[in-house]
């Protein structure tokens, strides 16, 4: 009786579901896949390897500057201030920047540090103190390194 009473509700639930295969009682695990358990079974046939995974190129970081690393302060200080202006964030580096524009005995660090003066007031949007820069930084070096960006910085 409580099989036909589950007729009706196993056909209206679904696809009839498929007859089991008889298991034997008396045997309660599956048979072992070797015929004693003192040989060994043999390993599934594994595919041959279809490439050999190349070896990805070490990734290297950004290089750093040599300036980063001097001995000299003003060299270091103005290493900083380079990768400031470049990023943006350079307004705290203003005043050492004008010490050494001053004061620094190396000329190619008074011309550096002029230039990167002007540059920061330029990336503030402050052109009239870029311009008060770049024709300070030309009056002392009319021939430097960095003239042609200040004669452009002038320009109208």
């Amino acid at each position: 009786l409580p099989a036909e009473a589950l007729a009706p509700v196993a056909a209206a639930g679904g696809p009839p579901a498929e007859p089991r295969a008889p298991v034997d009682p008396n045997q309660e695990f599956a048979p072992y896949p070797a015929p004693s358990v003192n040989v060994p079974v043999e390993p599934a046939p594994q595919p041959p390897p279809e490439a050999v995974a190349k070896k990805a190129a070490k990734k290297r970081g950004p290089m750093i500057p040599m300036a980063l690393v001097s001995r000299d302060a003003d060299e270091r200080f103005l290493g900083y201030a380079r990768l400031q202006v470049n990023s943006r964030k350079c307004e705290r580096f203003l005043v050492g920047l004008d010490e050494i524009a001053q004061r620094s005995p190396r000329a190619a660090h008074r011309e550096q540090a002029r230039y990167l003066r002007a540059r920061c007031f330029e990336e503030k949007l402050e052109s009239h103190r870029a311009r008060d820069e770049y024709r300070q930084y030309l009056n002392d070096f009319p021939r430097g390194r960095y003239a042609k960006e200040a004669k452009t910085g002038l320009l109208p």
